[in-house]
């Protein structure tokens, strides 16, 4: 991560010095929670069913992001929030996680040889805001049943924001690797033209 705020760094003192502060405290807090075992300050689970994604940046840098699923589908539970795809509209949508995975989802079709009962109906998916892509949190033996068994049947997926479960993000510093790559995300907007700097995350309103 460290580089890639050198990267910003950099390109911030071409075309909006005064930010420059901001990407400071960015790195101040990344060096203060990167070894941190400490759980997130906004989470209150116990993380019995996780997911985590890798994710790598512009410099190379491999970060990941846990999330706990058991939480996020309590959250959901008493709103509505499914939506029904087509087998060919899920892999359009969730092109990109598909391929990322691609050796995880070759070792599950191998298992897979009947349709199984399961804990939680929906397949679970995020819009992953600060990166503008589409992730799949579980259900992917689901997705691989109805792929090998019921191609023509549609897929009941819960499609979230994930700026609206970081209370789910696991640790401390995975927290801050998500408000760092929120508001990096923030900032190019702003810089673009397209925003106000108006969904900024606080360190300090997060408890960090």
């Amino acid at each position: 991560m460290l580089k890639y705020l050198e990267y910003v760094t950099n390109e911030l003192s071409k075309s909006a010095p005064e930010l420059l502060e901001e990407i400071q405290i960015y790195k101040d807090m990344y060096i203060k929670y990167e070894k941190s075992a400490l759980p997130s300050p906004l989470y209150n689970g116990s993380a019995h069913l996780f997911n985590t994604h890798n994710f790598i940046l512009p410099t190379n840098e491999n970060i990941s992001i846990s999330w706990d699923i058991d939480l996020i589908y309590k959250k959901i539970s008493h709103c509505s929030s499914t939506k029904y795809l087509s087998l060919s509209e899920f892999e359009t949508i969730f092109a990109n996680d598909l391929e990322q995975s691609k050796e995880e989802f070759d070792r599950i079709y191998a298992e897979v040889n009947s349709i199984h009962s399961h804990n939680y109906n929906d397949i679970l998916t995020i819009h992953f805001k600060p990166f503008h892509c589409n992730l799949i949190l579980d259900g992917r033996h689901r997705y691989t049943e109805f792929k090998k068994f019921k191609p023509d049947d549609s897929i009941n997926v819960s499609f979230l924001d994930s700026n609206d479960f970081i209370d789910c993000i696991i640790s401390a510093s995975d927290l801050t690797n998500y408000i760092i790559l929120n508001n990096i995300d923030e900032i190019n907007n702003y810089i673009l033209g397209k925003g106000k700097l108006e969904q900024v995350i606080n360190f300090k309103l997060c408890n960090l």
